[in-house]
């Protein structure tokens, strides 16, 4: 833990303190996730896609747009890959760079609508994330496999 982040528990006979410090620009500082095995993520969500259906599928979102940025840094052509740029965005971009099948733009603009909903605190049935967890991946795949 940094130094200018961090936590003071403090008992003394007739009082109990908790305190908490931050530094604002540590909190607020994006470092690009790095997911070394992919594919144990996957299972790691499918396994708990039961219990957590909404969590499964905001994970696969995790997972999405790091495979999405991925291919769009190989492209020359791409404008988007920078961290700040929306889910939505980040699909348009790639729509513009290969050219994909309309199941896969759909599939994948059906699930970014349900994803935002979860992120929003709505539910996500087992089926719905099941459904995700198995397609998704498969439409990345997909488009990864097709040249530039």
């Amino acid at each position: 833990m940094s130094d200018n982040i961090g936590r003071l528990d403090a008992t003394l006979p007739a009082l109990t303190v908790k305190a908490y410090g931050y530094c604002e620009e540590q909190l607020m500082e994006r470092k690009p996730l790095e997911l070394t095995d992919k594919e144990a993520y996957l299972d790691y969500l499918k396994s708990i896609a039961e219990r957590y259906p909404f969590l499964a599928v905001m994970g696969l979102r995790v997972l999405s747009e790091i495979t999405i940025r991925e291919m769009l840094r190989q492209s020359k052509r791409a404008k988007f890959h920078n961290d700040r740029c929306s889910f939505n965005d980040l699909i348009l971009e790639l729509q513009s760079i290969r050219s994909l099948h309309t199941s896969q733009i759909e599939g994948l603009r059906i699930y970014r609508q349900f994803e935002n909903m979860a992120s929003h605190g709505n539910e996500v049935s087992v089926e719905t994330a099941q459904w995700a967890l198995e397609a998704i991946p498969a439409i990345l795949n997909e488009i990864k496999a097709k040249p530039l």
